[in-house]
């Protein structure tokens, strides 16, 4: 996330009574979650603003980091088994080769992880992997 996208996520949670707002805090944010997605951080401080007690008062980088890691493992965890683990397309060449399938199998997995629907993320694994692209097809 980036600075203002920082300011954001503390506006809400100061509002919500989770943080005390300071002067420059949104930098230090920003720098504690350079590496996380904005989408992922948001989602990640709706559900805290949700569901955070008094016991649990004051959030900090750490806990938007932890949470959102959460968040996109259940993204990608909520999908049946055969959309975590499609088949991947015959190759044009007629032969596998093991670093395209390592190569689509991340991007797949990343896509998805980032909020893309499996039919977007598997014709994007393909491009990635430099496979033919073709339709995902569920398996029984």
């Amino acid at each position: 996330m980036n600075q203002i996208e920082t300011t954001t996520i503390i506006t809400v949670l100061n509002r919500a009574g989770l943080v005390g707002a300071l002067e420059g805090q949104a930098a230090v944010w920003a720098e504690a979650l350079d590496d996380v997605r904005f989408e992922d951080g948001r989602e990640a401080t709706r559900q805290m603003i949700r569901t955070r007690t008094s016991a649990e008062r004051w959030v900090t980088p750490g806990d938007i980091r932890t949470l959102a890691k959460k968040v996109r493992l259940d993204r990608f965890n909520s999908l049946p088994f055969r959309l975590q683990h499609p088949e991947l397309p015959q190759p044009t060449t007629g032969e596998w080769n093991p670093r395209d399938e390592i190569t689509f199998t991340r991007a797949y997995r990343d896509a998805v992880l980032d909020g893309k629907s499996p039919e977007i993320a598997y014709a994007d694994a393909c491009r990635a992997a430099h496979l033919p692209v073709t339709p995902l097809i569920e398996a029984a």
